[in-house]
């Protein structure tokens, strides 16, 4: 996830592979102001496969699969992953079997490991007297010169750790503890992600009960919002399973699924705190994706003034889509990855997550 490209001189600041084109959503729709550029994707596999990276260029065409390397050279088997892209260079991070991972990936294509297979993070939590263990990384983003990242605990509560631009991380911070600017606790939560707006405020939506919660904190020392009721403020398309968000020009784009993964819905809140309501992701592309257990989401674009939002859904099947809306709200068609990347790079895994970054 990252911020609109009208925000992008705040941060700090493709690989070239061959390419397959997928025509389905290689082409914006008439009327559209921006042609989406670089969207980086990062799908998890099967049992102890290595996560693999493609990236979608400007001219719609895919790079082949490219293994993320620490992850094949010490396999641990990936349970969650996230991922963010500022100034051309990837962030990301993996979780699996009370490990830790963090890589870079620059605008040459070329991974880094700055500490090693395993991140200077743990993935023990320090609680009082006790411990608790990081259950999965539910998103990341880029604030400034810093990578945020966001983690669910098996204690329930949300936990906050950053890596600065030389290269430290904090400890994890409890962002329940009413000491720390707290979002408060709300319920379990089943899926969450993170997005920035603007490089500056940080925004979590959360599943909770089957119900969708958002709060927001406007810069990074700031105070985070009362969990605000989605569906209650823009309206109720079902039972939530799985949401992803994404900042688009200011606003923050939200895409979740319902009933059990069985039907994709979008809302966008406005800049001004207003919500639109949900609309029938399937009625606006004509493509029934079947039923979702994951999804990712990241705003692309090379204009300096819009990007548009770009997305990716995997299925029970294994299979992974692509689509794309616009700056002015059409959708594209919806495209199959799987087939799209070149190479043979999925042979014999099945995918079941992604993560997304855009540039």
């Amino acid at each position: 996830m990252r911020i609109s490209r009208a925000h992008r001189t705040a941060f700090i600041a493709a690989a070239v592979t061959t390419a397959f084109t997928l025509a389905l959503s290689g082409a914006p729709s008439a009327g559209a102001a921006t042609t989406p550029a670089e969207f980086q994707l990062t799908i998890n596999t099967s049992a102890n496969a290595a996560p693999l990276h493609t990236i979608r260029n400007a001219d719609g065409t895919w790079t082949a699969w490219d293994q993320v390397p620490d992850m094949y050279a010490n396999p641990v088997g990936t349970s969650s992953q996230t991922q963010a892209e500022s100034g051309g260079e990837l962030y990301y991070a993996s979780e699996g079997s009370g490990q830790i991972q963090f890589l870079t990936r620059d605008a040459t294509g070329t991974w880094t490991s700055p500490t090693g297979t395993t991140a200077p993070v743990p993935s023990t939590i320090q609680v009082g007297a006790g411990q608790t263990t990081v259950a999965s990384l539910v998103g990341s983003a880029v604030l400034g010169s810093d990578f945020h990242l966001i983690a669910l605990a098996a204690n329930g509560d949300l936990y906050e750790t950053i890596r600065h631009s030389d290269g430290t991380w904090t400890y994890w911070n409890d962002l329940y503890d009413a000491n720390n600017n707290a979002l408060g606790a709300i319920g379990t939560i089943t899926d969450a992600s993170v997005a920035t707006t603007n490089g500056s405020d940080l925004q979590i939506a959360a599943v909770v009960g089957g119900k969708l919660y958002h709060s927001i904190r406007t810069t990074p020392t700031g105070t985070w919002t009362p969990w605000g009721d989605v569906f209650a403020n823009s309206s109720n398309p079902g039972t939530a399973t799985h949401v992803a968000i994404a900042g688009v020009d200011g606003a923050l784009e939200v895409m979740v699924t319902v009933n059990s993964g069985n039907g994709l819905y979008h809302a966008t809140r406005n800049s001004n705190g207003t919500w639109t309501v949900f609309g029938n992701v399937e009625s606006e592309t004509g493509f029934n994706p079947g039923t979702l257990t994951n999804l990712a989401m990241a705003a692309t674009g090379d204009s300096s003034t819009s990007d548009v939002m770009e997305y990716a859904l995997v299925n029970t099947s294994g299979t992974v889509y692509h689509g794309i809306r616009y700056t002015n709200g059409t959708w594209s068609a919806v495209g199959d990855v799987n087939t799209a990347v070149p190479g043979t790079g999925l042979t014999g895994q099945t995918p079941s997550s992604a993560t997304a970054g855009g540039e």
